[in-house]
């Protein structure tokens, strides 16, 4: 075997470990996003509006910051460098408040170390890893915490500075 063939073969093992890695990272966020909305606790996946028209799902996954959201299936992602960027956004709402509904996007970024999945968000200073199992079983409990608390945090009335005379 010449060492063309050798160099094809290795690119060839090469490609394959690239496609697997990618493939389990972008998959991993499809599980991530379609449990997100029973951890929450909804009893439907779609909001409606005041005609009963159906919206947007409560829980999606994409692409791109907060005015530039848009909505992706998780075969659609790619990878650079063995990192997948995403995007999950979270619809609230409030019958009272000043609009009815409000999405926030967690913009983030999984890939693999030495213990598993890491996942990374902006405005997050640490990651959350999950165990290669925790993600086949659908185990996403750890970053699903991480998520509320921020949009706990997010969302802190006391957080509002109110002065009166």
């Amino acid at each position: 075997m010449s060492i063309f063939d050798e160099l094809n073969e290795q690119y060839e093992r090469y490609d394959a470990a690239l496609t697997l890695q990618h493939n389990l990272l972008a998959k991993s966020l499809g599980g991530l996003s379609a449990g997100f909305g029973s951890y929450l606790g909804l009893t439907k996946a779609h909001w409606h509006d005041e005609e009963g028209k159906r919206g947007e799902r409560y829980v999606r996954l994409g692409v791109g910051a907060p005015k530039a959201f848009e909505e992706k299936i998780w075969p659609q992602f790619t990878s650079i460098g063995g990192v997948v960027e995403f995007s999950l956004a979270v619809t609230l709402e409030s019958e009272s408040a000043t609009y009815r509904r409000y999405t926030y996007v967690f913009e983030g970024k999984v890939q693999f170390n030495s213990d598993g999945y890491e996942y990374r968000f902006k405005g997050i200073d640490y990651p959350v890893v999950l165990t290669a199992a925790q993600v086949e079983g659908d185990d996403f409990k750890d970053v699903y915490r991480v998520l509320v608390d921020k949009l706990k945090d997010e969302f802190d009335p006391d957080s509002i500075v109110i002065k009166r005379g």
